[in-house]
């Protein structure tokens, strides 16, 4: 209906419609007066009336959105975003923002359909106890292949989604949370605060956690002009200090998020990364800490870092054990009904095992070879049992 708002300058001319037609009338036409869905012209000349109506009011087009207007009246400040017929409203005084709506509504055919929730699909979230608001995309979209994994989705929050991952040829798991950061620093230490929480819970299973942090853990990770990201980045560390989460080493580019600006405004990150526990480099991250602790052993942080350090080897050395009892179970069960190598190599060592090479007698003496050790047993169960 908001195409009918826009006037039409040409001349143009429309069939009566089926249905509608005017009986002894039927060989005439209807002259527009008004855009219609359909025309050429219609989203200019919608575009052009509202253009004209909201400037009357003393809003401002935003240069490089035209769809984006601003009003400014002492403190008041107001924004309104138009998308085709829809009419987003955004303003610091709510006597200013309900005047505004009446005045609208005078102008246009409108419906207030309250609070928003989305915008042009973005989630649009509130925190009111923080004075925030913001958009976020984060929804986030898991796909697999029910011929090799099988996915159970435990928890879904609003930056991340936990899950349990079973490989069905391999016959292992592993934790899998899925992360996509919202925009700003202070929203992004609930999902901090959600990891470590999960942390806390991971026990035997591996723990792989993946996708957009939203944020960098080092100035290398950044190329081009940006504002101050200190903040973020010891948020960021932090909690992979806390859960004890490493980098996953990459390949390919390094770079995959852009600002779509040129020349000095032109910025590059990295955002996408995989995290997982390493005992390698857990322990020589501990190594590190200790020869520093070994200069200055009175330092408080220092020593709290050697602990934690401690907590995330120990922890990670506990799941690479999982990891490989779990190898080598599927080795056997592969290799067992094929008298292959490993086969005789299993029996050989089972043989072994469970071979006795010395004794002690039951004069107290030691012996190892094998007639004697033979021997000391028939005497023993003999005289056990009492028989011959």
């Amino acid at each position: 209906m908001a195409f009918l708002n826009g006037f039409v300058e040409e001349e143009i001319y429309m069939d009566q419609l089926e249905g509608f037609t005017t009986v002894g009338e039927e060989q005439k036409v209807y002259r527009l007066q008004r855009s219609i869905y359909g025309l050429k012209q219609a989203s200019p000349s919608w575009n052009t009336r509202f253009d004209e109506v909201i400037r009357g009011y003393d809003f401002i087009k935003n240069e490089h959105d035209p769809c984006v207007y601003k009003k400014i009246s002492g403190s008041s400040v107001a924004y309104l975003v138009l998308y085709v017929n829809d009419d987003l409203l955004i303003e610091n005084d709510i006597k200013v923002l309900g005047d505004i709506k009446i005045w609208l509504s005078t102008q246009f055919s409108m419906k207030n359909m309250g609070e928003a929730s989305y915008i042009l699909s973005i989630k649009i979230y509130r925190d009111r106890s923080r004075r925030m608001l913001g958009l976020t995309q984060s929804s986030i979209w898991l796909a697999w292949d029910a011929t090799d994994i099988a996915v159970d989705v435990l928890i879904v929050h609003l930056q991340c989604v936990r899950c349990h991952v079973h490989d069905l040829r391999s016959h292992s798991s592993s934790l899998v949370t899925v992360v996509y950061g919202l925009n700003d620093v202070i929203s992004r230490r609930e999902l901090w605060a959600q990891l470590v929480d999960i942390m806390e819970t991971v026990e035997e299973d591996a723990w792989l956690v993946l996708g957009d942090f939203n944020t960098v853990f080092d100035l290398s990770e950044v190329c081009g002009t940006s504002g101050d990201i200190s903040t973020a980045m010891g948020d960021f560390r932090a909690c992979l200090m806390d859960t004890g989460l490493i980098t996953v080493p990459t390949h390919g580019l390094c770079f995959m998020w852009h600002n779509c600006s040129d020349g000095p405004r032109s910025l590059w990150k990295k955002l996408d990364r995989d995290l997982s526990e390493n005992v390698s480099k857990a322990k020589g991250f501990l190594d590190s800490v200790q020869q520093l602790l070994e200069l200055d052993q009175s330092n408080d942080l220092l020593l709290l870092m050697e602990r934690a350090a401690r907590l995330v080897l120990l922890k990670a050395t506990k799941l690479e054990q999982s990891m490989l009892q779990q190898r080598a179970k599927i080795q056997w069960l592969k290799g067992v009904d094929q008298c292959s190598k490993i086969f005789f190599r299993k029996i050989a060592a089972r043989r072994a095992a469970q071979k006795v090479f010395r004794i002690t007698s039951t004069g107290g003496d030691m012996v190892s070879e094998e007639s004697e050790v033979a021997a000391e047993f028939i005497n023993f169960y003999s005289d056990l049992l009492g028989g011959q």
